[in-house]
């Protein structure tokens, strides 16, 4: 029996972008903070590729889509630049002294703007 092409060729399903924000007691330099980043893979894939050998325990904190009401999308820098401009710590590359909430707060701020970032 032939297969059709789109069964051969399953339609590839469209990447989203989404930002997501773990912790872990298992660094003591970071206890405290989170480390926001972005992703188009499964999020606990990517925090597991990106601990590399090194893995340790974490907790994830945050895991939305990267995106304005308007189907835009946002970089996980510009959460970490609002959350800087309302006073937290960057600790360290993509780590924030911060909360759960303070990211979800800075991300529905971004999602409601129409900057370009």
């Amino acid at each position: 029996m032939t297969k059709s092409i789109e069964e051969l060729l399953p339609e590839k399903p469209e990447a989203r972008l989404r930002i997501y924000a773990w912790s872990t007691q298992e660094i003591k330099k970071f206890e405290g903070c989170l480390k926001v980043g972005q992703t188009t893979w499964d999020v606990n894939t990517r925090i597991k590729r990106s601990q590399g050998v090194a893995q340790v325990p974490y907790i994830l904190e945050v895991d939305e889509p990267a995106e304005r009401h308007d189907g835009s999308i946002f970089r996980d820098h510009a959460v970490r630049e609002r959350l800087k401009q309302k006073g937290f710590e960057n600790v360290e590359l993509e780590w924030m002294r911060c909360t759960a909430a303070d990211v979800i707060t800075a991300l529905a701020a971004k999602a409601n703007t129409t900057d370009l970032d």
